[in-house]
């Protein structure tokens, strides 16, 4: 686009400098180097400035807000990178020639999800950081619809039943990219899991009608059993979290919806983050027994396959959006909190031995992987809907069916996404 001088002729806009596009690498560099070092809170245009060893001016010049220049990091690095992955992961698990899963394939492809470079890191982070931020999630979803959409959205050659394959995979891939801190991870030997769900790919079941028996519980309305006052400031930290994430909740908010006070708050709680660890606490104790009760209940009456097929879909449905975002904030803030991953790790290992129980023929390696990839299933879940929002019509049953009707001995019997 042309300037025009003050006598209003046109004249050629000037062309940047070397100097300029240097500058811009740095800014995303640094913007990078914040998110991967100490995660997407700490980004700000002064901690990136610094980093950078530039100027605040430098970094707002470039881009309007944190946001923004959270989008051009995804764009420059971790988004290309991440591309990278699903795409290998998709080849290989549904080939677009239509031919048969390569399992061992899909094992490379996924193990370098679960081991994730820093770009992967850093794309983990930004993945969840925009389930609160609009302008980051817009352009996310932008992309990875735009990547995915010929294998995750129904269209006039792709089936519901091939998008719900795509999604349950997709699913799979984002999860033990989130999964990747937990304890042990790194020496999981996922093979007898990607050939299993390489088998169920191959073997779709024919989609059928689910009850409409919605998970309640998920809505977060009650987020638990509300006893007294000290319950209510609980619930009401989990629900300040759920609407508006971590950073943004803020303690007035807190106190105002229990008519408490700031007083009454930190004469139980020294800081911000104790608070967040024991409404966690108090709404994952709830909140396991909830899930693992329904399941049993739906599973009794439609069987494991179809049983979990609801799950899924109840773990994507819209109405469920304030659940999925509290546990998205507290897998993020368990990275950077060991206050927070003690209780993520102890909800896991209350867990584990829900599942020991139900399938002592497992050995303890088998026992772990199986563990792995089934909280990777859960993380994976609650975060794709963000992106792809209409997910939860789709009939995993195709999968389900036969993950359950293949292996069943292969199978924890509390279903594949716990809460």
């Amino acid at each position: 686009m042309a300037e025009r001088s003050m006598g209003g002729t046109a004249r050629p806009r000037r062309a940047r400098s070397a100097r300029a596009f240097a500058t811009d690498r740095q800014v995303l560099d640094a913007g990078y180097a914040v998110i991967l070092d100490s995660g997407w809170d700490a980004l700000s245009v002064l901690a990136c400035a610094k980093r950078a060893g530039l100027s605040s001016k430098a970094v707002n010049d470039r881009h309007a807000s944190v946001s923004h220049l959270g989008v051009a990091v995804w764009q420059d690095s971790a988004g290309p990178k991440l591309r990278e992955s699903l795409v290998r992961v998709m080849e290989a698990m549904l080939p677009s020639d239509g031919s048969a899963s390569d399992a061992a394939g899909g094992k490379r492809a996924f193990t370098s999800l679960a081991r994730p470079s820093d770009a992967l890191v850093v794309a983990g982070q930004l993945l969840a950081a925009a389930v609160f931020d609009a302008v980051l999630r817009e352009a996310i979803a932008t992309d990875l619809q735009a990547w995915l959409g010929a294998r995750c959205i129904p269209a006039r050659k792709v089936t519901s039943s091939r998008a719900a394959q795509g999604v349950y995979t997709l699913v799979a891939a984002l999860g033990l990219l989130f999964a990747f801190r937990r304890p042990g991870a790194a020496k999981v030997n996922l093979t007898a899991q990607v050939d299993h769900l390489a088998r169920a790919l191959a073997n779709p079941a024919k989609p059928s009608r689910l009850p409409a028996l919605e998970a309640s519980h998920m809505r977060l309305d009650p987020p638990g059993p509300v006893i007294d006052e000290h319950d209510a400031l609980l619930a009401a930290m989990v629900l300040e979290v759920a609407a508006h994430g971590y950073a943004g909740a803020t303690l007035v908010r807190i106190t105002g919806a229990t008519n408490s006070t700031e007083g009454l708050l930190y004469s139980r709680y020294a800081s911000k983050i104790e608070l967040f660890v024991a409404a966690t606490k108090w709404r994952t104790e709830y909140g396991f027994m909830a899930n693992l009760n329904w399941f049993k209940a739906v599973s009794e009456k439609v069987g494991p396959g179809l049983a979990d097929a609801v799950v899924w879909r109840e773990y994507l449905r819209p109405e469920h959006t304030l659940g999925r975002g509290l546990a998205i904030e507290q897998v993020r803030i368990g990275w950077r909190e060991p206050l927070m991953q003690k209780v993520n790790d102890e909800a896991e290992a209350g867990f584990a031995a829900t599942m020991a129980q139900a399938n002592p023929h497992m050995g303890r390696a088998e026992l772990m992987a199986n563990l792995h990839w089934d909280i990777a299933l859960g993380y994976g879940a609650e975060l794709v809907p963000s992106f792809f929002p209409d997910a939860w019509k789709l009939p995993f049953d195709v999968v389900t069916v036969p993950m359950i009707d293949l292996a069943a001995s292969d199978v924890p019997a509390v279903g594949y996404l716990s809460d």
